[in-house]
Formats: structure tokens, C-alpha cells, sequence
């Protein structure tokens, strides 16, 4: 196939005075050149991934060429993952340039065992391999190509109870004040931001308060980060178990049902928290 692609202008050529062969362009030449352009993060969650692959495709030729065919295959931290074939077809012009994306979704729950374990990370690397096919008069010609890099993945912050206090009694208005101490953690190698945090407090079953805190807290990588939140809780409302739990250092069933907004290397990206524990109130 590449001799033959090389003796095609010669022919055409060979019978014309002047024309001095040796300037003829080589096969390498000829070929439409296919460049890796970017990778674009088009959706990101603590469950998913959705990127685009954009390549670049030049060609040299006098003459406009087709795609005809692509094929591509993935693999992460070495191993194969997925692979597909595009179904479109692309016209590139003489001499001109275009692009063309492979469009993929990675759920994280499919990830490799290895990548999952993963901690102190905010991606998992890969490799791309392209094939990419155009229709020339003699056929079609492929074009390879091979892109490493890295591919993002969020693990979703871990958070847990840590203690419940009682601050203080107001037999007057017969309340109690609580200190609740929430637990931050999370498994990136870059600092997470927590805002927005709407939330809902419950004792062992029973709805306390809800309230909204703009900025919650900022957890560098590797670190738990402790929050405090007070609570208000009338006695006369919770019951009597809760209340003598409340005031003599009982065991209470917390619950928490929240969401907040996690600041990541990726954006934005909302977080749903539904957390229960069992913990005695300190004094």
C-alpha cells in the first residue's frame, strides 16, 4: 500500500517535460497529520465523569480527504477499559484542518479496583489510542495515534459524628444549647471548599432544627477537619427519654440530612448527606 501511494503522482507526472521528480512530496508527507488537541471535562460528579477527546486532523494534500472510519481504546493506570468506533463521517478540506471529539463516560463505580483504592489523587492516569481511517482513490489509509494524560475523578468527602456537647441549660425557657462536632475528610490531593451547607438535625427519630451555613469549612488533603454547629433544643417539645438524655449525659441517635456544595479542582460540584450515629452528650 505505501509503494503504491508513492508511485501514483510519479505516473501521473511521468510523462510531462520539466517537472523534476525528485521534488515530488514523500508518502509521510502526503498523510493527514492527527494531533491529541485537548480533553474537555463536559460533566463531573462524585459518581461520574463525562469528557470529550478532541483531535485535531490536518491535511497536506491538494485535494480534500474523508474520515471513514475511528476506532479508539482506553485504558486506565495500564490496564484496558473501554474502547468503541465512531460512525461519522468528516470531510476535510484541501489543505485544510478540522477536529473531531470521542466523547466518553467513566462511572466510578467501574473503575478498576487499584484506581478506586486510590487516595491522595485527583485523577487516574490514561492512555488513548486512536485509529483514524481516511478514503483516498486507492483505498483507505489509517493514521494511529497514542495520547497519555490523566483523567479526573472525585471521591465523595466522607463525614461523620463526632461528638454531640451540651453547652448549657436555660431552665427559664426550658432549652438546651448543643454543640454537635462533625467530622471532614476526604480523599483528593487538592483542598475541597464546603459552602452552602443546608442542613436538618433529628434526635433519636425526631426533627430539631434546620438552618443553612454559607461557609462550612475549607479540608486540605489528608486532614480531618472538625466543625462545630450549635443547636437549640426545647425540652417540652423532644420528649421526656430525649430530654433526661439531654441533661443527665444519655445516649442520642443523631441524624443529619443535608446538602452542600463542594468546591473541587473541577468545579462546583453538590453533595447529598444522610448520616446517622449513636453518641452519649458530653458535659
Amino acid at each position: 500500500m505505501t509503494r503504491t501511494l508513492v508511485l501514483v503522482p510519479l505516473l501521473a507526472l511521468s510523462g510531462c517535460k520539466g517537472i523534476n521528480l525528485g521534488n515530488l512530496p514523500s508518502l509521510e508527507e502526503l498523510l493527514p497529520k492527527v494531533r491529541f488537541e485537548r480533553m474537555e471535562v463536559t460533566g463531573i460528579d462524585f459518581e461520574h465523569v463525562a469528557v470529550d477527546f478532541v483531535l485535531g486532523i490536518d491535511n497536506p494534500n491538494p485535494i480534500g480527504l474523508e474520515l471513514a472510519s475511528l476506532g479508539w481504546a482506553l485504558a486506565l493506570d495500564g490496564e484496558p477499559f473501554l474502547d468503541g468506533k465512531g460512525t461519522d463521517r468528516l470531510a476535510i478540506a484541501a489543505r485544510g484542518s478540522s477536529s473531531i471529539a470521542i466523547p466518553l463516560s467513566v462511572t466510578y463505580a467501574a473503575l478498576p479496583g487499584a484506581i478506586q483504592a486510590l487516595t491522595g489523587a485527583d485523577g487516574a492516569p490514561y492512555a488513548l489510542s486512536t485509529k483514524l481511517g481516511f478514503s483516498t482513490p486507492l483505498g483507505e489509509v489509517s493514521v494511529p495515534l497514542r495520547h497519555e494524560g490523566t483523567l479526573p475523578v472525585l471521591r465523595a468527602p466522607q463525614l461523620s459524628f463526632q461528638a454531640v456537647r451540651l453547652d448549657g441549660v436555660d431552665l427559664l425557657r426550658q432549652s438546651a444549647t448543643l454543640a454537635i462536632d462533625l467530622g471532614l475528610t476526604h480523599d483528593q490531593a487538592s483542598m475541597l471548599k464546603f459552602t452552602g451547607f443546608d442542613y436538618a438535625f433529628s434526635l433519636s427519630g425526631k426533627a430539631l432544627v434546620e438552618g443553612k451555613v454559607a461557609k462550612l469549612a475549607e479540608v486540605p488533603a489528608g486532614k480531618v477537619q472538625t466543625v462545630t454547629l450549635p443547636i437549640t433544643v426545647n425540652l417540652l417539645q423532644v420528649g421526656t427519654s430525649i430530654a433526661q438524655a439531654i441533661t443527665t449525659g444519655g445516649q442520642v441517635q443523631v441524624g443529619l440530612d443535608a446538602t452542600v456544595t463542594v468546591g473541587t479542582p473541577f468545579g462546583d460540584v453538590p453533595l447529598a448527606i444522610d448520616e446517622t450515629g449513636k453518641l452519649r452528650v458530653e458535659r
